[in-house]
């Protein structure tokens, strides 16, 4: 028998909606490291380490402002009392980034304590780059999983973009494994004229995984909403802000001609974030508010009614590292349709289950979902298409 492997994870969070210090950030990020992190746990010794302060549970280590202000260093109480004294910036609140300085000591402590034989970090930021700096002070062998990068986003300021590509040649300059989430990152990773990272070698690309057992709706939205079995239902999942761009996906729909949109009922998905005006883009564009509905966030449980009954999935990101909407779509046999520059669509696109749509104009998008919406898809065969991105096979990947 090989040797069990200790690993320890370190991400900023985790999302679990049945511990209440884990539901707060619904995000995709948050659901994926959780997901990673449970599965490689069935088969090696694991624990993790959030920002998030918690009480423990099973292998997540217990972390609470006492035990971190005990270990924490001289330097690191230096070092956040510097911040203390920064003033406040749209970026990032001082007493935050004071915060991930005194964790240090005691992730350090962890780190000595614990023994791993690597430290797996998830994601690149002010406060996973405090977990780095740990490693490097203790020789411990460690990677570091990018779950999207920067470059393109419209929300994050400069400082944190020079952070992250900063960071990012640094590990590769030191020949530090990064596992990405699409080939479309790497591509951009080793493009010179903005990250220009040069070792190739340390750069690997692990896709994402879902659970490839579809699982049955125990809810009819179809009766919930009064949609007709002949209506097409269309379906939009991820955060709702700038960066997932679902106000164009209504500004296509405004576009379309009017028997498609009265046969046509759009379920906009997800947490929508302050100041994204799309409600007001519904309004303002005076559609059939009944055929356009925005849910606001649904745990998955729920989620899986929408799959059952969608007749195609969209996903119109501006910046999106891989698109689990996807894959978790292909489970229920659901096309989708995507933008054809979009990171992950050489990793999960094939004719077969997906349309693209060449270029990024509403009119574009609302041809493309048209042709979508009449062409005959074999369910079962996007369904088969689906266990290529198994849960399981994503964990022995990382494994590897």
């Amino acid at each position: 028998m090989p040797k069990e492997i200790k690993i320890l994870f370190a991400a900023p969070y985790i999302y679990k909606s049945k511990w209440s210090e884990f539901s707060k950030n619904k995000t995709g990020f948050g659901i994926i490291v959780e997901k990673i992190f449970s599965l490689v746990k069935q088969v090696e010794n694991v624990c993790l380490i959030s920002h998030v302060l918690t009480k423990g549970h099973d292998a997540i280590v217990s972390h609470n402002i006492l035990s971190i202000l005990y270990h924490a260093r001289i330097k690191d109480y230096y070092l956040a009392f510097k911040q203390l004294l920064l003033p406040d910036t749209q970026d990032v609140n001082r007493f935050k980034l004071a915060y991930y300085y005194l964790d240090k000591g005691f992730f350090s402590n962890l780190v000595k304590k614990y023994e791993p034989d690597v430290v797996h970090i998830h994601g690149i930021g002010i406060g996973t780059n405090c977990y780095i700096d740990v490693c490097r002070e203790n020789s411990t062998p460690y990677i570091v999983t990018i779950h999207g990068v920067l470059e393109k986003s419209s929300t994050a300021s400069n400082s944190f973009k020079n952070i992250e590509r900063r960071c990012l040649r640094e590990l590769n300059e030191e020949k530090i494994p990064i596992t990405v989430v699409s080939t479309g990152i790497k591509r951009r990773l080793l493009d010179c004229s903005y990250y220009g990272l040069c070792n190739d070698g340390y750069i690997k690309v692990i896709t994402n995984g879902t659970d490839v057992k579809a699982k049955e709706a125990f809810k009819n939205i179809r009766e919930q909403y009064n949609i007709p079995l002949t209506g097409k239902i269309i379906v939009a999942i991820g955060s709702v802000y700038a960066g997932k761009n679902q106000i164009e996906i209504v500004r296509a729909y405004a576009r379309m001609s009017e028997a498609i949109k009265e046969n046509t009922w759009i379920f906009i998905i997800g947490n929508i974030i302050d100041g994204y005006p799309i409600q007001e883009e519904v309004n303002r564009l005076d559609l059939l508010k009944k055929h356009v509905i925005l849910t606001g966030f649904l745990p998955f449980e729920d989620i899986i009614n929408y799959y059952n009954e969608a007749d195609l999935l969209i996903l119109a990101s501006i910046e999106e590292g891989f698109g689990l909407s996807l894959i978790e779509g292909f489970v229920y046999g659901v096309p989708s349709v995507t933008f054809s520059d979009l990171d992950a669509v050489p990793d999960v696109y094939d004719e077969r289950a997906m349309m693209l749509c060449h270029e990024r104009t509403d009119k574009a998008l609302a041809a493309t979902i048209a042709f979508a919406l009449e062409k005959n898809w074999d369910k079962e065969w996007i369904k088969g298409y689906s266990k290529k991105f198994s849960l399981e096979s994503m964990r022995d990947k990382y494994l590897d």
